[in-house]
């Protein structure tokens, strides 16, 4: 019998996995210092160990037990799912997982003696690039400031295993007297300028161990100089693409504008619609991002952006799952600028209009009178479109206007595959035809 305990892309998942991520981290920090301070795990961190050694434990029990991902499907076979998990992260989870707090509880004059395979324990942090790993696919929106700071908590968690390993060894030339917490300190400052290869040398290795430790140090801080100047630099570059793609754009739309000598005020209101977009939506087009996806999943997508906006036109508020499908995929975005014309009285009507976002104005063919404002959620242009009359009113932006479009040649389409559809779109026609715009 197959027992789902947690399923692999739920929100349980997630945080169960967060949780473990945290006493993870919490482990990589308190154990080597636990370790050579050679303090017994007692108090407050004894329960806090004893807790996350439960939760190790379990999780353990939720591998053997949920489906593990495999490329595009899950592996739901039980047998085959505890055949993969004994042959892979068992054995590391199996070492996490194991309470050598209680040894030393149980056997207090061994602690000294067990106080060193804790470090077996620090197995889970292997699974920690993981975690990060899925976390930086779905967070898409800073993706260079998410890495910076993944690599931010590589680099002070190794620090901290340096400097532990520093202060087993003596901690060189640091004064004996200070206290615990002084000495990591000065330990710490040790490591960071020589992993920096900026060590001022007030620090210095007294025994041969120290020597040697020092300079292995030394050489793994000019392999880790050498990759921060390369990543950082990278990540920098890259931290804002949005803002780098619209200085690109920018930089040539001046360039067109200087070469064609195209006047100060027009170039103005085409640097202030590119600026809008990038404000808007980070500069990306709709229409490209839904290009790129196969047409099941551009369906679905299209179906949850526009579903709730074609419901409210009466045209297609009884139109078949089916039919709206395919009206949400020929919809069209566009932008239209402030006290711009989406259309003038008497142009040949072949589209109609959805209000996104903004607001329109319907005024009269000189655009002195105001009639109507339309705003979010609101169409227009629905009964020239299907009669192909000409619009008798003309519709201007009062701001940035975000509009959908649904041009004629995409409504007859769908009109000859659905009879009876068609049907119902000319009776709704000619009954708003006495009002028609």
């Amino acid at each position: 019998m197959e027992l789902v305990l947690v399923q692999t892309k739920s929100k349980a998942r997630f945080y169960w996995d967060l949780s473990l991520a945290i006493f993870s981290i919490y482990a990589a920090i308190e154990i080597p210092l636990h370790v050579v301070y050679g303090i017994a795990v007692s108090g407050p961190f004894f329960y806090i160990d004893m807790f996350a050694t439960v939760m190790f434990m379990f999780d353990i029990f939720i591998h053997l037990n949920t489906p593990i991902g495999q490329g595009w499907h899950e592996i739901s076979d039980l047998k085959e799912i505890r055949r993969r998990y004994f042959r892979g992260w068992f054995v590391f989870d199996a070492l996490a997982a194991f309470p050598f707090e209680l040894v030393s509880l149980v056997l207090p004059g061994a602690w000294v003696g067990v106080r060193a395979l804790r470090i077996l324990n620090l197995a889970r942090v292997l699974r920690l690039p993981a975690f990060f790993k899925r976390r930086e696919v779905r967070q898409r929106t800073d993706q260079g400031g998410v890495r910076l700071l993944i690599f931010m908590f590589w680099f002070l968690l190794a620090a901290n295993f340096v400097t532990c390993g520093w202060l087993y060894l003596g901690a060189g030339n640091v004064d004996t007297a200070l206290d615990a917490t002084s000495r990591y300190i000065r330990s710490f400052y040790w490591c960071v300028t020589t992993l920096a290869t900026v060590g001022y040398g007030d620090i210095l290795p007294i025994t041969i161990p120290q020597t040697i430790y020092a300079t292995v140090v030394m050489i793994l801080g000019v392999a880790i100089y050498g990759y921060v100047i390369s990543s950082v630099t990278s990540l920098l570059s890259n931290i804002d693409v949005a803002r780098n793609t619209y200085i690109k754009t920018i930089d040539k739309v001046n360039a067109f504008s200087a070469y064609n000598d195209i006047p100060p005020n027009l170039r103005e209101r085409i640097r202030n619609y590119h600026e809008y977009l990038f404000e808007s939506r980070m500069g990306y087009s709709e229409g490209d991002v839904l290009s790129e996806l196969p047409d099941s999943i551009k369906s679905d997508v299209a179906m949850y952006l526009h579903r709730e906006l074609l419901a409210k036109v009466p045209l297609f508020r009884d139109a078949s799952e089916n039919v709206m499908r395919e009206i949400v995929l020929e919809l069209r975005a566009l932008v239209i600028p402030p006290r711009d014309f989406v259309f003038r009285a008497g142009d040949e009507g072949e589209e109609m209009y959805f209000i996104r976002k903004g607001s329109v104005e319907v005024v009269s063919s000189d655009g002195s009178t105001i009639f109507a404002t339309l705003t979010e959620g609101a169409f227009f242009g629905e009964v020239a479109l299907l009669l192909r009359q000409p619009r008798n009113a003309s519709i201007r932006a009062k701001e940035y206007a975000d509009l959908y479009m649904l041009h004629a040649s995409a409504v007859d389409k769908v009109m000859k595959r659905y009879p009876d559809f068609a049907e119902h779109l000319h009776a709704m026609a000619e009954a708003r035809k006495g009002g028609a715009r």
